[in-house]
């Protein structure tokens, strides 16, 4: 088993406590007796071994796309202190970021709307809708990726929310473009959170806010008192829970929503053709703009 999660990190040590931006790929691997003798401590059948990168730029999906071979390789191998591949990698992503401008394109790897809109159809509008009333809404998947990249392509839908504060030539430029008209909305701060990923251990912060979008995998949550979620959102189940009727009733599309979501379903699903409708098997590269008109694919859905 393994997977891969998103985080977002305040950044204390920093003067300006700038967040940082991490990708976490973690793998349950069977102990071998080759791994025994390189390290006698492994006693259970199988170890869980993770590796995580922190990024001052958020560019989720392209930090991902480099630590995924690199872990894979070091996985692979019997002894986990040789980390030669870990440094060569590091060095490599350094490289690379380097020659990141951090403009929108790539603050989008990583996302897919189209996927969203075919997946959810006109519940997405539902959740855009509970977001702007500052609602708490829990997203869970028993896949924590699932969480973390639902999430990353939900937020995608507000104008500028990806950059995360982060400044840079190019962003500041759409930025002071979406100023002219109120924007970005400022949906998340320290009452109201935005967590891609978190697990049982770090509850208590998404219990005392105030409201939240926040993703986990681990089914307790669901059922915790303290947690207590507005809008519980299954993406294994792709179904949505109401905490009462009455919010239920508030977030009801009107039959301008509905026009409006089915206009844009119509037109997604016009330009792309998806048996499995399952979030965990439809591979984002099925809804890549590639050779695709830009009326339906991401730029035109933003």
């Amino acid at each position: 088993m393994s997977d891969e999660v998103f985080q977002k990190i305040s950044n204390d040590t920093s003067s300006d406590h700038a967040l940082l931006y991490g990708v976490s790929y973690f793998k349950q691997i069977p102990v071998t007796e080759s791994m025994k003798q390189h390290d006698p401590d492994l006693v259970r059948s199988h170890v869980q071994k993770a590796v995580c990168v922190l990024s001052k730029i958020p560019v989720f999906g392209h930090l991902l796309a480099k630590l995924d071979p690199i872990t894979k390789c070091y996985f692979t191998q019997d002894n986990f202190n040789e980390t030669e591949i870990l440094k060569n990698g590091f060095e490599s992503m350094n490289s690379s970021l380097k020659e990141i401008t951090a403009n929108s394109n790539e603050i989008f790897v990583g996302t897919c709307l189209k996927k969203l809109i075919y997946f959810l159809q006109e519940k997405v509008v539902v959740l855009w809708k509970a977001l702007f009333l500052e609602k708490r809404v829990l997203i869970y998947s028993q896949q924590p990726s699932a969480c973390s990249t639902f999430i990353h392509s939900l937020i995608s839908l507000f104008p500028c929310l990806c950059h995360f504060k982060y400044q840079s030539k190019t962003l500041n430029l759409i930025e002071n473009h979406f100023n002219e008209y109120g924007l970005p909305l400022h949906l998340f701060n320290e009452d109201s959170l935005l967590i891609p990923y978190f697990s049982v251990h770090n509850v208590d912060p998404v219990s005392s806010a105030a409201s939240f979008l926040a993703g986990t995998s681990n089914p307790f949550i669901k059922t915790l008192p303290s947690v207590n979620w507005d809008i519980l959102v299954d993406i294994d189940k792709n179904s949505i829970q109401f905490k009462n009727d009455a919010l239920k009733k508030a977030l009801a599309l009107t039959s301008q929503d509905l026009q409006f979501a089915q206009t844009i379903i119509k037109r997604v699903k016009s330009n792309n053709k998806v048996e499995n409708l399952s979030w965990n098997n439809m591979e984002n590269s099925v809804f890549n703009d590639t050779d695709a008109e830009f009326k339906g694919g991401e730029d035109w859905l933003r």
